[in-house]
């Protein structure tokens, strides 16, 4: 079982569970419906940085996405 979920100091939003891994172009479209809508229904406007680990699918074709959408990232 895999899971993407947002959580901040605001409480939780979006959870999403697989039952399959999850490949980039996966964990893209994940990011494009929730990732956003998610910090929005949190409160967080644009105060909000993401954050994600080193995984291969997270830094292959969702780093084009990231960077296109101008979404903030810790390093």
């Amino acid at each position: 079982m895999m899971c993407w979920a947002c959580f901040s100091s605001s409480g939780t939003e979006n959870l999403k569970l697989f039952e399959r891994i999850i490949k980039s172009n996966d964990y893209r479209t994940i990011l494009d419906e929730n990732l956003k809508t998610s910090a929005q229904s949190s409160g967080l406007a644009r105060r909000w940085v993401f954050q994600h680990e080193n995984d291969s699918k997270h830094t292959s074709k969702s780093t084009s996405w990231i960077r296109k959408t101008k979404v903030t990232v810790l390093s």
